[in-house]
């Protein structure tokens, strides 16, 4: 993807990549403008709370097993913003409509053009999480259930992660004695408090504990 500048109206659809600036020239130019958003099968985008967009795991392919849940990010576009040309912030929000990113402004009487809005893509790379049912998280006090559920069952688990399964692999693959017992340790301690453990990969050696989904 390539980034684009446009002073054009919602007909104008840009790619975005890193960041795509948009220059809206005068109040009578369109208030909406949309960018095409590509990305890898099995990752969707998700509008957050913030008005920011995630990159995640695409729910429908089922990323959980009995008992695991497995979560991912691989980017986001940043909380939308526009500036007017004296500097003034000018109310602004995303849209998400399939694979279309829609960023509005709603410039009041005193907006001075040109309105500059600017969305910005992050890409971090993959980041997943494992969390652990009552029942699993007991069994992961085991060892030998950790070595083999996690270590060399990592085929299964990476699985789950569909377009991160080649670092989640890695990341298990590459697992250590240590990392085993950090884990069932802190299983035990969760399963003692009535709590749930959860993983992240990479690095898998810093297991926390949490309030139990199921």
């Amino acid at each position: 993807m390539q980034s684009s500048t446009s002073t054009q109206g919602p007909d104008a659809n840009a790619s975005l990549s890193a960041r795509a600036v948009v220059a809206v020239p005068d109040a009578n130019a369109d208030r909406s403008y949309n960018f095409d958003l590509g990305y890898s099968d099995g990752i969707v985008p998700q509008l957050d709370k913030d008005g920011s967009v995630q990159f995640v795991l695409d729910p429908q392919l089922g990323n959980s097993r009995p008992g695991v849940e497995a979560e991912a990010s691989f980017g986001e576009i940043k909380t939308p913003w526009a500036i007017d040309a004296n500097g003034k912030k000018v109310p602004t929000k995303f849209t998400l409509k399939g694979n279309t990113l829609t960023q509005t402004i709603n410039p009041t009487k005193d907006t001075t053009y040109p309105v500059i809005l600017d969305p910005e893509a992050e890409w971090k790379g993959f980041y997943g999480r494992l969390t652990y049912s009552r029942a699993e998280t007991k069994n992961m006090r085991d060892e030998g259930v950790i070595i083999a559920g996690l270590l060399t069952g990592s085929a299964g688990i990476a699985a789950m992660f569909g377009p991160g399964a080649p670092v989640v692999g890695a990341a298990l693959a590459a697992a250590s004695a240590a990392a085993v017992g950090i884990i069932s340790a802190t299983a035990s301690n969760a399963s003692a408090d009535g709590r749930c453990l959860q993983i992240d990969i990479p690095p898998l050696v810093n297991p926390r504990i949490v309030n139990c989904r199921s």
